[in-house]
C-alpha cells in the first residue's frame, strides 16, 4: 500500500512544486507525472495482473517461436484482433525478454492520456486523480489489449474536436484492430452534435431502468449484434456489476451540467458533455453485462478534462477552491481505499522485490 500512498504524495506535492517555480508548468509536470506512472506499470512484476499471467505471457512465450504466418493463424484459431499479435511477435524479433515486452506494452496508453491531460484540462493534477481513481489507470496492469485500444481513441479526440471525420474515423478503425469493441466509439462523432439539455438524464434513467427490468431480452439482443466467440465468452463471467461505477459517473455528470450552465453550448463543453453522457448510458447497462464497464471506459477516460474545465467555468472563485479540495480528497480516499484492491494491485510487487 505504501507505494500508493507515495504515488498519490508525489502527484499532489510535484504539482504546487512545478506551478510555483516554472512559468510553463503544464508541461513539464505532465512529462513528470507521466514517467512515475510508466515506470511504477513498467517496472512491476508479472504477478500484477490478472490476464497477464493467464493469457498475454503464455500467449507471448508461444508466439516468439512462430512465424509471421504462423502467428497470423494463432490469432485466427483464438478469433482475436490480429494485428495485437502481429505486435507480440516484432516485440519478440528485438527481444524475448519479458520485462522488454510489458516495457513497450507500457508506452502508449500512459503517453497518450498524458498528453490529452497536458493539452485539455485546465487542471491536470486533479486529471491525474481522476485517472488513477477511476480504474483507468489500474485497468492498465492487465487489460493491454484495451488499453492500447483506449490510446488510439485518446488520440481521436483531437480530430473528434475539429470535426475532422475521415483522420477520426482512421484512428478508431487503428483503435479497432487491436481491440474490436473500439469501433463502438464511432458513435461519439454523431453525438458530438448533441444540445445539451436535462433530457439527457431521463435518457440515462430510461437505460437504466430498462437494463434492470429487461435484462435478458436485452442480454439476448446484444449477442444477436456481436455473435463472435470470445465476445460471448463474457458470458460465463456474469451478466451482472457493481453499479459504483454508473453511479459515480452519474453524479458527476449531473455536475457537470450545473458547473456548465451558461458554457454548456460552447464546442468543447458541449463535446465532454456528451462523451461523459455515453460513458454513463454505457454503465447503465452493466445489469445486463459486467463487460459493458469496459465499454464505459471508452468514453469516461476523458474525464480527465471535463470535469477540471467543468470546475474552472464557475465564476466564484472560493466555489473552485471547494470544488478541488472536495472532490480531490474523494478522489485519493476512493484510489487507496477502494480502487488498488478492487484491482487486485496490493501489495505492489516490482521486479526488485
Amino acid at each position: 500500500m505504501i507505494p500508493y500512498i507515495v504515488l498519490i504524495i508525489v502527484i499532489v506535492l510535484s504539482y504546487f512544486i512545478t506551478k510555483k517555480i516554472f512559468p510553463n508548468y503544464k508541461k513539464k509536470y505532465c512529462i513528470f507525472i507521466g514517467i512515475i506512472l510508466f515506470l511504477m506499470l513498467a517496472l512491476r512484476d508479472v504477478s500484477m495482473g490478472v490476464d497477464l499471467q493467464g493469457l498475454y505471457i503464455p500467449y507471448f512465450n508461444i508466439i516468439k517461436n512462430l512465424t509471421f504466418a504462423e502467428t497470423i493463424k494463432f490469432s485466427q484459431r483464438y478469433q482475436t484482433e490480429i494485428i495485437f499479435y502481429i505486435l507480440n511477435k516484432i516485440i519478440s524479433l528485438f527481444s524475448t525478454n519479458i520485462r522488454f515486452y510489458l516495457v513497450i506494452m507500457s508506452i502508449p496508453y500512459v503517453y497518450f492520456v498524458s498528453r490529452f491531460i497536458y493539452k485539455y484540462s485546465k487542471n491536470p493534477l486533479l486529471g491525474f486523480l481522476i485517472f488513477l481513481s477511476l480504474n483507468y489507470y489500474c485497468f492498465s496492469f492487465s487489460a493491454l489489449r484495451h488499453t492500447l485500444a483506449a490510446s488510439f481513441l485518446v488520440l481521436s479526440f483531437d480530430y473528434l474536436k475539429k470535426k475532422n471525420l475521415i483522420p477520426f474515423i482512421i484512428t478508431v478503425l487503428l483503435a479497432s484492430l487491436f481491440h474490436s469493441t473500439a469501433l463502438i466509439f464511432l458513435i461519439a462523432y454523431p453525438i458530438s452534435y448533441l444540445k445539451i439539455n436535462w433530457k439527457q438524464v431521463c435518457i440515462i434513467l430510461f437505460i437504466l431502468l430498462c437494463s434492470t427490468l429487461f435484462k435478458n431480452f436485452i442480454f439476448s439482443f446484444i449477442f444477436l449484434i456481436f455473435d463472435s466467440g470470445h465476445f460471448y465468452n463474457y458470458f460465463k463471467l456474469g451478466k451482472s456489476m457493481s453499479l459504483v461505477f454508473f453511479a459515480i459517473n452519474f453524479l458527476l455528470y449531473l455536475f457537470m451540467l450545473y458547473l456548465f450552465n451558461k458554457h454548456k453550448n460552447n464546442q468543447e463543453n458541449q463535446l465532454f458533455l456528451n462523451l461523459q453522457f455515453l460513458c454513463v448510458c454505457f454503465a447503465a447497462l452493466t445489469p445486463v453485462l459486467g463487460e459493458m464497464i469496459r465499454i464505459s471506459f471508452y468514453f469516461g477516460i476523458f474525464l480527465c478534462a471535463s470535469l477540471p474545465n467543468a470546475i474552472e467555468s464557475s465564476k466564484y472563485k472560493e466555489n473552485k477552491k471547494i470544488y478541488y479540495l472536495v472532490l480531490s480528497t474523494c478522489f485519493i480516499l476512493y484510489f487507496l481505499f477502494f480502487t488498488v484492491y478492487n484491482s487486485s494491485l496490493v501489495p505492489y510487487v516490482s521486479i526488485f522485490d
